[in-house]
């Protein structure tokens, strides 16, 4: 059975824009086995450092996967929720940092994370009021384009 983090840097280096279903049913899996938190919070930190790996690609892929468990785990919505900032930089760009390169996946990344953060949002922004400061941040701050998330 692969580690967390082998699992990560499987799902998030393949070049697809799409996860891989048997790895990503694993990661969840394995993540939903472990009553103790321990897994999810490795999780976590592996796509979170791959999120910081400096290829628009690859945090495409991490940002859908962080999608995936968000979705899933009230334990990583915490978790993320704590990290927004961090988050923020990372795939919009905030706070003046640049996107990594190539250029052709940039614009892209930040439509995927805009798409992702606006379900989250609609799905539990009532339970989880940072995202909807978040979502304001990023909108009327950072400019971040949320009508073809919307549509």
């Amino acid at each position: 059975m692969p580690s967390i983090e082998e699992l990560v840097t499987e799902l998030t280096t393949n070049g697809s824009e799409t996860l891989d279903a048997g790895q990503l049913h694993e990661l969840k899996r394995q993540c939903k086995g472990d009553r103790s938190g321990q897994t999810v919070v490795l999780a976590f930190h592996a796509l979170m450092q791959a999120l910081a790996k400096r290829h628009a690609q690859v945090r495409i892929s991490a940002v859908l996967a962080v999608s995936e468990l968000f979705i899933r785990s009230h334990h990583f919505r915490l978790l993320v929720i704590g990290s927004l900032p961090k988050l923020f930089e990372l795939v919009f760009g905030a706070y003046h940092k640049k996107l990594p390169p190539p250029a052709q996946y940039t614009q892209r990344l930040r439509q995927v994370a805009a798409e992702q953060y606006f379900m989250w949002t609609e799905q539990f922004g009532d339970g989880y009021q940072q995202l909807i400061y978040g979502f304001r941040f990023l909108r009327y701050v950072e400019r971040v384009d949320f009508k073809a998330a919307a549509a």
